[in-house]
């Protein structure tokens, strides 16, 4: 029993003081830009004014929207270039197979 040690209650301990005084809390700081739903779901001039908020995360949203864009748009391709190319391969062994049935 003699190695417990008794932590005071946190009411009794002396509060610590930050050498740096923080800022009073900015609304703006957390403004979290919408998602890809809400910005097709908002009208325009609502849209327009969450951007005025804040132009530099919209122009980001945007950037990233773009990129999105453009690596949906590459593996949509390769996705058709694959299903194009297995329905191809597929059909000429049906007709190679039927053809074959028929000769035996």
């Amino acid at each position: 029993m003699e190695n417990i040690i008794d932590f005071p209650a946190a009411a009794d301990r002396p509060k610590r003081r930050n050498s740096r005084r923080r800022r009073p809390y900015s609304p703006m700081r957390k403004f979290v830009f919408r998602s890809y739903d809400k910005i097709v779901a908002s009208d325009e001039a609502e849209l327009v004014r969450d951007v005025c908020f804040d132009i530099d995360r919209a122009e980001s949203k945007l950037g990233r929207i773009t990129q999105r864009l453009k690596n949906v748009e590459e593996e949509a391709t390769a996705k058709v270039q694959l299903l194009t190319t297995a329905k191809i391969k597929l059909s000429a062994a049906i007709v190679v197979a039927l053809l074959s049935r028929g000769q035996a």
